[in-house]
């Protein structure tokens, strides 16, 4: 099994059509092997989360490292093809206060 580590995935917002600000984005944290995984992994946790509140359903909170989209904002579309995946580096260093994921 491979060595999984602590990714973050950067994924800008799509230009809003009515304001030529964009919105912001999402940051996305989980366990992956790879860059590649992780913004594949990143993206199906955002999938999931957007047919979960489009059905009306609470979005979960993802575990121990998984992958999870706390914080979705549904009238913010994600520009994927602009996606950064970096290995994460908590700020507050190995037993801050990120160590909850």
């Amino acid at each position: 099994m491979p060595h999984l580590r602590l990714w973050e995935v950067d994924v800008p917002a799509a230009t809003n059509p009515t304001n030529k600000i964009g919105l912001g984005g999402h940051i996305f944290i989980g366990r992956a092997d790879s860059a590649d995984a992780a913004q594949q992994a990143a993206h199906a946790a955002y999938d999931k989360a957007l047919l979960l509140h489009r059905a009306g359903q609470e979005i979960p909170r993802g575990g121990l490292g998984d992958w999870d989209a706390r914080g979705l904002r549904p009238d913010c579309p994600l520009d994927w093809t602009r996606a950064t995946a970096v290995v994460w580096r908590s700020p507050d260093g190995p037993l801050g206060i990120h160590n909850d994921l």
